[in-house]
């Protein structure tokens, strides 16, 4: 019977100590392990890319526990910056055209992670500046420039003209490598009166430089070889003047101009003048078409025939004008082109495919200003197109590396500075896209432009501050492709 009872009892306590076990109320809590959380997702983006440095930025890497969080900036699996300060940084030493994978790890003081990456590809170098060169000192500082070439030593000369101690104005020539640095500058003292077009143009051996009645020939350091004054266009009439200058294969040199007519029943001839090697005069022809005409550029092809391009004036209205002749003037054909605007002729290149384009600008109702492009058949002088360019009085045109052309001019905006702009043409001629610039109470004129080896351009002009002209400049720009600087 003891037995008995003893077995109960003991049974009864592993019955009891067993419910307690299984009663939750009597169990004791594990405590939770805390966990931390990593910062949020954030997004990487390029503020800046060229070809041999990029910035890129990024949105805040939120940490949901309130933790602080650092940046490091990793190229591939490169470390390239630990703990950076604020959410920007930039990458340089760069190589161009060359894809990059970017990776920028947030972390939290407790070392958890989120990482944002992002693919950047370095664009193409082009080199790319604006510079100033003061005008040769004067009592009067002022001037324009009106013309640019390449040299044979693969500098770059500008031409224009420049204040004559205030009493009218004087050559000024600068030579510049493709950089933008100064190799000379020099002034030439000859009185250029009212005229407005001053050329520079290679030569066999040096360069040739005209206006108004004088003809120079330079070596490559700017000394004077030789100078003529062509006396049938120092003729005291304010219209005269020599607008061009080339030479041909065999060494002669032509001119091209306009100039008061003694004849009374014509107001301004167009006139051809040929030089030989040392600048004297062989013959000159008249050409007296209409009352009022003159040749502005002149192109001369490896045959040695002559492209002449002018302006005509026919009923009242001018009209682009080209004249075709062999290399002794003697005309082949000519040919007027235009509509009821008034035309003016600015520049004639060959493109390369063959054939010739001249660009200038059409005045028309209201003061409104156009430029105005013509591909021409050089064999028979049809056109084969023609295309506007919205209000961009063209000075100058070249062929772009991809069989188009860049214009550039001064942009129609009825203000009192002038804006300066590009127009990218493709090779039929339609406008591919349109770009201006400006600066403040400045006015800035370009009258130049050259295709570069790069694909960008070489543009030339002149720059002045304020109404009255202050600190005037020689200016000169070089942009990329998309007209860029």
């Amino acid at each position: 019977m003891k037995t008995n009872c003893f077995i109960l009892t003991i049974t009864c306590i592993i019955l009891l100590i067993s419910c307690r076990k299984k009663d939750p109320q009597n169990q004791e809590k594990t405590p939770e392990t805390e966990i931390n959380h990593p910062p949020e997702d954030f997004v990487i983006s390029i503020e800046q890319l060229l070809s041999n440095e990029v910035i890129i930025s990024w949105s805040a890497a939120k940490d949901p526990d309130g933790d602080s969080v650092t940046y490091s900036v990793y190229i591939d699996t490169l470390l390239i910056k630990e703990n950076v300060p604020g959410q920007k940084y930039e990458l340089t030493s760069l190589q161009e055209q060359t894809t990059y994978s970017v990776k920028v790890i947030a972390r939290d003081s407790k070392q958890n992670e989120k990482i944002a990456t992002l693919s950047v590809t370095t664009p193409k170098y082009y080199l790319k500046y604006i510079k100033g060169y003061n005008f040769p000192p004067s009592s009067y500082p002022a001037g324009s420039i009106y013309s640019m070439i390449k040299t044979a030593d693969n500098n770059y000369a500008i031409a224009g003209s420049t204040s004559f101690n205030g009493d009218g104005y004087q050559f000024v020539v600068l030579k510049v490598d493709s950089t933008g640095k100064e190799l000379w500058k020099r002034a030439y003292g000859y009185q250029l009166g009212d005229s407005w077009n001053f050329k520079i143009t290679a030569s066999k051996d040096g360069l040739l430089l005209v206006g108004s009645h004088h003809v120079l020939k330079l070596d490559q350091n700017g000394s004077i070889i030789w100078y003529k004054t062509i006396v049938n266009y120092d003729n005291g009439d304010a219209s005269s003047e020599i607008k061009s200058i080339r030479e041909d294969s065999k060494g002669n040199i032509y001119l091209v101009g306009g100039r008061g007519s003694p004849d009374p029943d014509i107001a301004q001839e167009s006139a051809l003048t040929m030089l030989d090697k040392s600048g004297n005069i062989i013959w000159e022809k008249v050409f007296k078409y209409s009352y009022r005409s003159f040749f502005n550029d002149l192109y001369i092809d490896k045959n040695n025939t002559l492209f002449i391009l002018g302006t005509i004036e026919i009923n009242q209205r001018d009209d682009f004008w080209l004249l075709k002749t062999n290399g002794d003037g003697n005309e082949i054909w000519n040919k007027r082109y235009g509509d009821e605007r008034y035309d003016f002729a600015r520049q004639i290149i060959p493109t390369s495919d063959g054939n010739l384009l001249f660009a200038g600008y059409s005045w028309g109702y209201r003061d409104h200003s156009d430029g105005r492009v013509f591909k021409i058949n050089p064999a028979n002088g049809n056109e084969i197109w023609s295309e506007d360019v919205p209000e961009l009085s063209i000075t100058s045109i070249c062929e772009t590396k991809d069989s188009g052309f860049m214009a550039t001019g001064s942009i129609d905006v009825k203000t009192t500075f002038d804006y300066w702009g590009l127009s990218k043409l493709d090779r039929n001629g339609s406008l591919l896209w349109q770009k201006s610039y400006n600066k403040v109470a400045t006015f800035l004129r370009t009258n130049a432009i050259l295709s570069q080896n790069d694909g960008g351009f070489m543009v030339a002009g002149n720059s002045a501050v304020g109404i009255v002209g202050n600190n005037p400049q020689i200016v000169i720009i070089k942009t990329d492709p998309e007209g860029s600087f």
